[in-house]
């Protein structure tokens, strides 16, 4: 599958490592998290958008996790453009 907006495909294929309780939660903040977002009229990276996504998800366990792929992704373009 292919976001329209980002060049990354996006893989659905990671089990899914909480449970549907914690999925619930998730889904409830990142709810209010994009309206807020909205609000304030801030754009989404649609490459990073399926981090948030898988997170929210529960194909990612940890917050930590979610910090260090944004880090990665946003080192390998900082290095990408140096």
């Amino acid at each position: 599958m292919k976001d329209n907006k980002s060049e990354k495909p996006i893989i659905y294929d990671r089990a899914v490592l909480v449970s549907q309780d914690e999925i619930a939660k998730r889904r409830h903040a990142n709810a209010i998290t994009a309206g807020s977002f909205s609000v304030g009229n801030f754009s989404v990276n649609p490459d990073t958008q399926h981090i948030f996504e898988d997170f929210v998800e529960g194909r990612i366990a940890t917050i930590e996790e979610v910090y260090e792929l944004l880090h990665a992704h946003y080192t390998e373009l900082v290095l990408k453009d140096n």
